[in-house]
C-alpha cells in the first residue's frame, strides 16, 4: 500500500475520533508549561583561572633507591577576575612534595637466628646507642625499641658493614608473620658470615637464651627475606 495513502487514512481516523468525542460532550483541554529562564538577561561573565601545582623533589639517602613517598599532595589553585578587574582567589595552589630514596637497594636474602641477653659472651647491652644516645639493655629495657617513625620494632643484631645502626628492616623468615626490626646490635657470627662468605645473617634478640623461640626463629639456606625500610638513623 502506498505510504501516503496510509498517512491520509490515519489523519482521517484521527479527525473522526475527535468528532465522536465532541458529540458525546468530552472536553479536551490543552495544558501549557511555562519555563522561566532566569539567566536569559544575565550578561555578566566570570573568567576563572587554574594555576597548576609544581612538584618539589626531596632526595633522601636514608631511603632505599626507588622509594617514593608523597609528603604533600598537590592541589591546583583556582582564581577569577571580578567585575572590577581584580583577581580573587578561590583556592590556593598547594605544591606537591615528593621524597625520593637515593640509598642502597631494599631487598636482600640471608639467614636468621636468635640470641638471648645471657648468651655466651653477651652483656645484655646492645652495641649501638639509641637515637637518644642511651645504652639499651635487653632485659631492663626489653627486646623492642620505640622508634620515632616506625613505633615498636624488634631489636636485631647484624654486621654493621651491611646494615648500620638504626636501620629498619622488615624480616620475613618463614617462621611466623613478617615483622619490623631495627639493627641495634652486632655479633661475631654476623661479621664473619659477611666478611668470609658474603652471607647476610640477622640475629633476633630475646631476653634469655633459654627461651625456646631462640631456636625456632632459625632460618638457614638464604631462605629469609629482608626489606630495608630505612638506612640508619
Amino acid at each position: 500500500m502506498n505510504i501516503y495513502l496510509v498517512q491520509l487514512i490515519t489523519n482521517w481516523v484521527g479527525i473522526l475520533c475527535l468528532v465522536v468525542l465532541s458529540l458525546f460532550g468530552t472536553n479536551i483541554k490543552e495544558n501549557s508549561i511555562i519555563i522561566n529562564n532566569n539567566t536569559v538577561h544575565n550578561t555578566d561573565s566570570v573568567l576563572s583561572m587554574v594555576t597548576e601545582y609544581k612538584t618539589i623533589k626531596k632526595y633522601n639517602n636514608k631511603l632505599p633507591q626507588g622509594t617514593i613517598n608523597v609528603l604533600v599532595e598537590g592541589i591546583d589553585g583556582i582564581s577569577y577576575v571580578d567585575s572590577n578587574g581584580t583577581e580573587q582567589q578561590l583556592r590556593p595552589v598547594v605544591n606537591e612534595v615528593l621524597e625520593i630514596g637515593t640509598g642502597a637497594g631494599a631487598n636482600y636474602v640471608g639467614n636468621t637466628t636468635g640470641y638471648g641477653a645471657d648468651c655466651e659472651g653477651c652483656s645484655g647491652t646492645v652495641a649501638c646507642r639509641t637515637r637518644e644516645g642511651k645504652n639499651h639493655h635487653l632485659v631492663n629495657d626489653g627486646v623492642y625499641y620505640k622508634d620515632i617513625q616506625y613505633g615498636d620494632v624488634r631489636i636485631l643484631a647484624a654486621s654493621h658493614k651491611v646494615f648500620g645502626c638504626g636501620t629498619i628492616i622488615e624480616v620475613d623468615n618463614g617462621r611466623g608473620e613478617p615483622f619490623l626490626g631495627i639493627v641495634l646490635d652486632t655479633g661475631i657470627d654476623m661479621r664473619k658470615n659477611w666478611e668470609l662468605y658474603g652471607l647476610i645473617h640477622l640475629d633476633i634478640a630475646f631476653e634469655t637464651q633459654k627461651d625456646p623461640a631462640v631456636y625456632s626463629v632459625t632460618s638457614t639456606g638464604s631462605r629469609a627475606k629482608f626489606e630495608v625500610k630505612r638506612w640508619g638513623w
